[in-house]
């Protein structure tokens, strides 16, 4: 019996390695582990104006929970500022990739880079709305905009003096049925 297993196993194993699967079985295996460091953006060059320019990701402004990244292009004249805000749901800012790439031709791009809890020392504290808040505000004074956390904050103020019923939403009603254009 032990004899009819081995070639069956055996004829299993030719059979994987005959069309490649077991090696991308194999493969699989190796990827699913979890990572915790965070992929390049792997962005080396843009096209900008026919031409291919160097790119450079440096770090802005580090804090305890988050990074504010500069995606600089090489002898380029100013552009208009854009900042991406990563979601905080878990995943790495790199899932921005394609949208930095499409950014990048006309504009000085900027990303928050949010850490991984697991990395940050218990003694920086919580992290919650208020101190997600103070980084916001923190990566915009960052991109040379002083009045703007100002600004922001003024607002928040005023905001919760009206009450929750008069704030607006999050999105207007409209929004759904607006026509698409082109995506970013």
């Amino acid at each position: 019996m032990a004899g009819l297993g081995q070639t069956s196993l055996a004829r299993l194993d030719h059979g994987l390695h005959a069309n490649g699967s077991l090696s991308v079985a194999y493969e699989l295996i190796a990827r699913a582990r979890l990572t915790h460091r965070r992929p390049s953006f792997g962005i080396p060059c843009v096209e900008v104006g026919g031409r291919t320019v160097t790119v450079h990701e440096t770090a802005v402004c580090t804090m305890p929970f988050g990074t504010l990244l500069r995606f600089a292009k090489e002898a380029q004249p100013a552009q208009p500022r854009v900042l991406l805000i990563s979601p905080l749901f878990g995943h790495f800012a790199t899932l921005l990739r394609a949208t930095v790439e499409t950014l990048l031709p006309e504009h000085d791009v900027y990303v928050t880079d949010w850490h991984n809890a697991r990395d940050v020392d218990l003694a920086q504290g919580r992290f919650g709305l208020d101190e997600y808040i103070e980084h916001l505000l923190r990566f915009l004074q960052a991109l040379e905009q002083p009045d703007l956390p100002d600004r922001a904050a003024r607002d928040l103020v005023e905001r919760s003096r009206l009450g929750p019923a008069s704030v607006p939403p999050a999105s207007p009603p409209w929004a759904a049925t607006r026509p698409r254009g082109r995506r970013i």
